[in-house]
């Protein structure tokens, strides 16, 4: 009896392959003397049976797998960098408070709370001419084509014999206060304040003016007013 090394089965004398695994028996006759392994040592590789005629035909007549080509492999190349998902800005909410309205800074009236303006003064009553002082600096006299025009020009007045070319200089300090000064004029600049009963003497110096007070160039007489 030759015995299967791999199964251990009991094979009729002669036999080339186990009759129950199907392993060779050619090492299974091992030469007089020598020693029988051990069931302990590892299994032998079972070695594959041959195929068939047949079966090799249809093996090579079956095509061969078909490769993917490389161009179409995506593999990520080392160190490239991942895609990143672009940051969505985030909208602030909106507020339903409608928003401030700036509005545009008017002139600010001088204390009186209306335009400051020089009214004439004829026989005692204002009449209906008003010089506006539109600027905080203004020159009162009389154009003459030598110096030229001035801002409150009074040539067509009745007074004008009387008044310098550049009489007198009505102007607003930063205490939002008005002053009038003398410019050197031949006839000069007198002041009567709203209380008084007569005119000062005549200004060597800037005296301020509030809304009431009278103001004469020469014989010219005006009404400072501010409401």
């Amino acid at each position: 009896m030759i015995k299967c090394q791999i199964c251990q089965h009991d094979n009729p004398p002669g036999a080339e392959y186990c009759e129950d695994c199907g392993a060779s028996l050619s090492a299974s006759a091992a030469p007089a003397g020598q020693a029988t392994p051990t069931p302990d040592a590892p299994p032998a590789a079972i070695p594959m049976p041959e195929p068939t005629p047949e079966a090799a035909a249809e093996m090579a007549e079956a095509p061969a797998p078909a490769e993917t080509p490389e161009s179409q492999v995506s593999t990520p190349e080392a160190g490239a960098d991942m895609p990143v998902t672009p940051d969505v800005p985030v909208e602030a909410p909106v507020s339903s408070a409608p928003a401030p309205v700036t509005v545009p800074d008017e002139p600010q009236p001088t204390a009186g709370g209306g335009t400051p303006r020089l009214v004439p003064n004829r026989h005692g009553a204002a009449s209906g001419d008003e010089y506006p002082l539109l600027v905080d600096r203004m020159v009162v006299g009389r154009f003459d084509p030598e110096t030229g025009p001035v801002d409150i020009d009074l040539s067509q007045t009745p007074e004008a014999p009387l008044i310098s070319r550049h009489h007198a200089q009505i102007y607003k300090e930063t205490d939002g206060r008005w002053y009038v000064t003398d410019l050197g004029s031949t006839n000069g600049v007198f002041v009567k304040s709203a209380d008084a009963a007569t005119f000062g003497p005549r200004l060597t110096a800037p005296q301020a003016l509030s809304g009431g007070d009278e103001v004469a160039f020469g014989n010219a007489r005006f009404i400072f007013r501010v409401d």
